[in-house]
């Protein structure tokens, strides 16, 4: 990031200070479901699955149901 917009991220309330992965999502089970990872990243049902899809975020499919790791949905954020 260019030094003259974060310094201007910084001095307005678009700047947040970064958070320890452990306080991420720690309101969420260690292993979450697509709807679950969706609420996560605020973003719809199928952005979710296309993201699962086309292995953005790792999952795991247990029967006929995909479960995602919690550590992949911050891995996938604090990589993007």
């Amino acid at each position: 990031m260019d030094k003259t917009i974060a310094n201007a991220a910084r001095e307005t309330s678009l700047y947040t200070e970064p958070v320890a992965a452990e306080k991420l999502f720690s309101n969420y089970a260690d292993v979450v479901t697509v709807g679950e990872m969706a609420e996560m990243l605020r973003i719809g049902r199928n952005s979710a699955y296309d993201l699962v899809n086309n292995g953005y975020i790792k999952s795991v499919k247990v029967g006929n149901q995909i479960r995602i790791p919690k550590s992949s949905v911050i891995k996938f954020l604090m990589c993007s």
